[in-house]
């Protein structure tokens, strides 16, 4: 029991560690900046860019976007349309209708958050098993 309670009490906070690490180099390598759009049927955009004046929105043209630029991680780069009036602009067609639903980079981190208090929690209660257990036994 005192060796499950040993390795538990030294693995719990490697995993920590782990999950921190991975939910930083996800959000930092593999997530990008992206404007969520309701996507336009292409008649529609086709109709839009005639209509389009400069200085006007130009993620309109393309769809309903969903607030302001969020970070999405791991993208399906493909879908990702880089509007000709606005190269610097990235808009990501999402059909909330269809299920679809990016991963945000809120989300990793508020998984990395209930992890690391899970992992936390299982650390302590095995470093007060372990103590327990040696304070039972005596000096």
């Amino acid at each position: 029991m005192t060796r499950l309670l040993r390795a538990c009490g030294l693995v719990f906070p490697a995993l920590l560690l782990a999950v921190w690490g991975a939910a930083l180099v996800l959000t930092q390598v593999f997530s990008q900046k992206v404007l969520v759009i309701t996507p336009h049927p292409p008649e529609v955009v086709q109709m839009q860019k005639l209509l389009w004046q400069k200085g006007e929105p130009v993620a309109e043209i393309y769809g309903v976007p969903a607030g302001a630029e969020q970070q999405v991680v791991l993208p399906d780069v493909p879908r990702i349309v880089r509007p000709e009036e606005d190269p610097s602009l990235a808009l990501y067609p999402i059909d909330k209708a269809a299920g679809e639903n990016p991963l945000q980079e809120k989300s990793v981190w508020f998984a990395a958050r209930f992890a690391s208090l899970a992992l936390a929690a299982l650390a302590a209660a095995s470093w007060t098993g372990l103590w327990l257990l040696r304070a039972r036994r005596g000096p």
